[in-house]
């Protein structure tokens, strides 16, 4: 682990990452191994829908999911619509949710990230340490220690 994300232990945080780009998702599980997330604990889903099949056949809680904006099958916006409604229906704990997109984020674009729920949104290529601190955020206001 890097010596600049040592404050904070990540270690049992479940999370679930979505992008239908290949190299972008290699590239976060690699920031989150280097950050001391423990790579059992993270889900990777090439889509949208994806990501809420996994998350809808856990046998655990998610403590965050990265949802990519642009995929096929199932974007971004709808995966957060039907991820959530998922779970506040069978009254599980409710994930922080971080948006990622190759676009530029106006005001307007995080307003709407607002409106459907989203905790964060990262532009690509993405700054790590702004996901650390984002990862911080999750560890203390969302940590399930559950199986």
């Amino acid at each position: 682990m890097s010596s600049l994300y040592q404050n904070v232990n990540l270690l049992p945080l479940k999370i679930v990452v979505a992008d239908d780009n290949m190299i972008n998702r290699q590239v976060l599980k690699m920031a989150l191994l280097r950050m001391g997330v423990d790579e059992r604990n993270i889900g990777i889903c090439v889509d949208g829908l994806d990501a809420y099949e996994y998350i809808s056949n856990a046998s655990f809680n998610v403590d965050c999911v990265f949802l990519d904006i642009e995929m096929p099958r199932m974007n971004g916006f709808e995966a957060i619509t039907s991820i959530r409604s998922f779970i506040q229906d069978r009254n599980k704990s409710m994930p922080l949710f971080a948006a990622m997109t190759g676009h530029v984020l106006d005001e307007e674009t995080k307003k709407r990230f607002d409106d459907v729920g989203f905790n964060g949104w990262f532009d690509k290529p993405m700054n790590f340490s702004s996901i650390y601190d984002f990862l911080k955020r999750v560890s203390t206001t969302n940590l399930n220690t559950d199986a």
